[in-house]
């Protein structure tokens, strides 16, 4: 059956990589621009927003550019509002997770017989990626926990699966899940 994970990681473990995941999301949004701050009408404000204070158009682009799928006119407005307190609200934000999905015989001619008629969606629907990867992108586009589904993005890239040996979609829902839960 191969080697598996048990139980979940411990909350002092996942705190640290979650606060690791989000001082790199805040060290890639630094500026870039020099400091010497001689230009009409720069300041110097010497560094991070500080919690709750509002955040440039220009940063809070940056932001929702890294730590989500893309800035939409709503979301930077919302960034540029909260500014870092946009991050303490994503991680309070609960996860859209993965329904659940039917168990499975790992024998297709069982799970789906031949009988079926055509166009039957029974091998598309439970021994395929496909269920998995649809409910992705959906959160992906749409989900309010913006920040949890690209850090779990990114563990998913780091931790690879193939998704071609894994025969039933409800095995593969359990690893992603899992990845979610722990992002």
């Amino acid at each position: 059956m191969g080697w598996q994970m048990g139980g979940r990681m411990e909350s002092s473990l996942k705190a640290s990589v979650l606060a690791l995941a989000v001082l790199l999301a805040l060290a890639a949004c630094g500026g870039g621009g020099s400091s010497s701050g001689t230009g009409a009408g720069s300041s110097s404000s010497g560094g991070g927003t500080p919690t709750g204070q509002a955040m440039k158009g220009d940063d809070a682009s940056r932001l929702a550019d890294q730590a989500a799928f893309g800035p939409t006119p709503a979301l930077v407005a919302q960034i540029s509002q909260q500014g870092s307190a946009w991050i303490d609200a994503q991680i309070q934000t609960p996860a859209s997770g993965y329904p659940s999905l039917a168990v499975v015989s790992p024998n297709v001619a069982i799970g789906c017989p031949s009988t079926l008629p055509a166009g039957n969606t029974c091998v598309r629907d439970n021994y395929s990626a496909f269920p998995i990867r649809r409910v992705f992108f959906q959160n992906a586009l749409s989900g309010p926990d913006q920040l949890r589904q690209r850090v779990a993005l990114a563990y998913s890239q780091i931790f690879v699966v193939s998704s071609v040996q894994i025969g039933p979609a409800y095995a593969l829902r359990e690893y992603q899940q899992m990845l979610l839960d722990d992002a």
